[in-house]
């Protein structure tokens, strides 16, 4: 493990902001275990021993999230191994730090990975979305636009749904809401349910649940919040149905009685 740095822009990253609040600490966690060049073993059960050894989590499906954004997962003659994408740029390896003897991603693994397209408004010691990306990793002919890229959910799909759902939820509760990026709400409620392996009915349930508490509608304003604060909203939600059953047993009580 090495120290590495942290520089501001890294909070705001709005790739990011679609992760699990542990897979962003995850990735933070890479860079420590990267050697000079950004590379690291793809060796999940490793790391989660490493970087979360208390947490109740699964690093390969952390690490899926993280991809393609953030890193390169890949393999050279058999062996797995992990690129931080834009590693170089952003951290500044001791003199004395040994090379690495990792190999390089190929050209057809870097061909994969998906770059928003330029901003120079950026500082340059901002983590943006673009500042993920390593100049030397990606060339040109690889580029390509967020908006080729990014899937596209169309009006009647599963999670174009519930997106949809969540925000006309949130509008009955707030007049005049932020905007909000259905295709990007979509995307994270796709990874809700292929990663995080949730059932679609659950997440209708959460949504209403959610958004029918007078304290949680002012929390879950997003879909990134409803991904970050699932485990909560469970239990509470949890807590909540037990109360109201037991509520409910004691008036069919009462009313036996009398």
């Amino acid at each position: 493990m090495r120290a590495r740095s942290i520089k501001p822009g890294l909070f705001k990253n709005e790739e990011l902001a679609d992760c699990p609040l542990v897979a962003r600490y995850l990735f933070t966690g890479l860079w420590c275990m990267a050697d000079r060049e950004g590379r690291l073993e793809d060796r999940p059960r490793r790391i989660k021993i490493e970087l979360l050894p208390y947490d109740d989590c699964d690093v390969n499906e952390l690490l899926d999230t993280l991809q393609p954004h953030s890193i390169i997962r890949y393999s050279v003659n058999g062996n797995r191994y992990i690129q931080v994408l834009n590693f170089s740029k952003h951290q500044n390896p001791h003199v004395n730090e040994r090379a690495s003897d990792i190999p390089p991603p190929t050209d057809s693994d870097i061909s994969t990975v998906q770059v928003p397209e330029d901003s120079s408004s950026n500082p340059s010691d901002s983590l943006s979305s673009d500042s993920l990306f390593s100049e030397s990793l990606i060339k040109p002919s690889c580029r390509k636009s967020e908006h080729s890229d990014a899937k596209i959910f169309a009006d009647d799909s599963l999670p174009m749904r519930l997106a949809s759902h969540l925000r006309s939820c949130i509008e009955e509760n707030i007049p005049n809401p932020r905007p909000a990026n259905l295709q990007k709400w979509a995307a994270v409620i796709d990874r809700m349910i292929r990663l995080d392996k949730r059932d679609p009915d659950d997440i209708g349930y959460m949504i209403d649940w959610c958004q029918a508490n007078e304290f949680w509608r002012t929390v879950i304003l997003s879909a990134t919040k409803l991904r970050d604060q699932w485990d909560q909203l469970y239990l509470k939600s949890k807590d909540d149905m037990e109360a109201t059953t037991r509520e409910r047993r004691r008036d069919e009580l009462e009313r036996r009685r009398n």
